[in-house]
């Protein structure tokens, strides 16, 4: 089956089924849902659609239990894809009611969605549906150049608006930062198990899932070598390179350490993700502390013992884009319960 792009004829808006049933355009918004940012590109998600109502599972199959072992950054990239669906949705005209964890008896479904009327569209929302097909994780080389403190603001705002904090670490802090990074990074590789699967989701050839080479991965894409060696020493310098350069580190975080918090976490990343990619910006990952969970907690004594962190982001404005494949949508719709 195909994979795919943002050039993909698929993912062309001129494609949504207008004069079809409501369900054929629920299943074409799914191609959107399947943008969201997951840890390795696992894409750990599956749709279900039936009527008006289209429901997102998570694919406890894809789950990461040595880096992601409470199943956290899963909900979170649940979370990012049912942002993506309601992104698309209110762009094609249509108004949808959001349930998280809508039935407490099925622990993997973790959000349903029904289209009840039709929406105008506003500048808003076709602003953010701009963003949807180019919006990726960015790995390379960032501009060193300030992002105005109004944009910061106005991204601010975007994260509030979910319901979670984002907060831009400076000063101290961010030095401080920095240092837990490159110590969960130690701690992660010298970990066998960690390693292993690091390694399961490397992919040396084009595919559709996992991290490809062209993405510059953790230990240059060669499971074998990933696998066996500690590689953490090549790789600080790299890190140290990563985290000065950039014009912006920023913690995003909520009130709460719920599953239903971690959701609300992943609609707020992608919320943030896609305004900031409509001004030229794209952000890359750091969570190494907050997959040790020894340094995510002291990580959330220095920010506050209300304030939990859920993503550590670099940001900056980027040279050039390159999507990452994603799976064929007839690979993640389902006609059965998972």
């Amino acid at each position: 089956m195909d994979t795919f792009h943002a050039s993909s004829p698929a993912m062309q808006e001129g494609a949504f089924p207008r004069e079809g049933s409501i369900t054929e355009q629920l299943q074409f918004v799914v191609h959107y849902a399947a943008l969201a940012p997951s840890e390795y590109n696992v894409q750990p998600w599956l749709f279900q659609v039936h009527g008006n109502t289209l429901e997102v599972y998570a694919d406890l199959s894809r789950r990461l239990p040595i880096a992601d072992p409470q199943g956290r950054e899963l909900l979170i990239s649940c979370g990012a894809a049912c942002m993506n669906i309601q992104v698309a949705l209110r762009y094609f005209g249509l108004q949808e009611t959001l349930r998280l964890l809508p039935d407490s008896q099925c622990a993997n479904l973790v959000a349903r969605m029904t289209v009840i009327s039709s929406h105008e569209p506003n500048e808003e929302d076709r602003r953010l549906f701009s963003a949807l097909p180019w919006r990726h994780t960015y790995r390379g080389d960032v501009s060193p150049e300030p992002i105005p403190r109004s944009s910061l603001d106005q991204l601010s705002k975007q994260v509030g608006l979910e319901g979670a904090w984002i907060r831009f670490v400076e000063g101290e802090l961010r030095q401080r930062l920095s240092d837990l990074i490159l110590k969960g990074d130690r701690q992660q590789w010298a970990n066998k198990g960690f390693r292993a699967e690091l390694a399961q989701w490397l992919r040396p050839e084009p595919a559709p899932d996992g991290i490809p080479v062209s993405a510059h991965p953790r230990g240059g894409g060669r499971p074998f070598w990933v696998r066996t060696l500690n590689l953490s020493h090549s790789e600080e310098h790299t890190i140290q390179c990563a985290l000065q350069q950039a014009p912006v580190l920023a913690i995003l975080g909520t009130f709460g350490d719920s599953p239903l918090d971690w959701l609300l976490a992943g609609q707020a990343l992608e919320r943030v993700l896609l305004a900031a990619c409509t001004e030229g910006i794209q952000a890359s990952f750091f969570n190494q502390p907050l997959e040790v969970p020894e340094m995510r907690t002291q990580l959330q004594t220095l920010l506050g013992p209300s304030d939990y962190p859920q993503m550590i982001l670099r940001m900056g404005y980027t040279y050039s884009t390159t999507p990452t494949p994603r799976r064929a949508v007839e690979d993640m719709l389902t006609s059965q319960e998972p």
